[in-house]
């Protein structure tokens, strides 16, 4: 009688409801073209236009929450890397040399936010003193310094 004990203790029990017959919206509007459309016509023409709404709205709101979720889970480490600048000349003549002390890397650490190889010491230096880096003046914090493992 009753499926479970709370619905007992509330007296309330389960019952099949009548069959009801369903109209399609083709249906319904095949009656307004033939003119037998009643209120009841309306009514469930109504209904179901409201229902079908809902459904498609629902769809959308998932579909938007989706792709908004896609965007901001991207990892930027995931992105493929641009290709490198054009060198200038005369980057060359400063090649395997620190920016800052003019001498050869003793232990090449690179700055993250502009792609120069400095000095450990020299860079961590300047980034402690003035927090930016010292060629591009890009803003730097001590967790954007990389060291470079290179064989020499």
């Amino acid at each position: 009688m009753y499926p479970s004990p709370l619905l007992k203790l509330l007296r309330i029990t389960l019952t099949y409801s009548e069959l009801q017959p369903t109209h399609t919206i083709i249906d319904l509007l095949s009656k307004l073209k033939q003119n037998s459309f009643t209120i009841d016509d309306g009514w469930d023409l109504l209904q179901s236009t409201v229902t079908h709404f809902l459904e498609l709205s629902a769809f959308f709101l998932q579909f938007l929450s989706w792709w908004n979720q896609e965007n901001y889970v991207t990892d930027i480490m995931n992105l493929p890397s641009p290709p490198p600048p054009n060198v200038p000349n005369t980057a060359f003549r400063h090649k395997g040399n620190c920016p800052l002390c003019h001498m050869p890397q003793r232990i090449h650490t690179v700055l993250m936010v502009s792609g120069f190889v400095f000095c450990y010491q020299c860079i961590l230096s300047e980034i402690r003193e003035n927090k930016r880096c010292p060629v591009t003046h890009y803003p730097a914090t001590e967790d954007d310094l990389v060291r470079l493992y290179i064989d020499t």
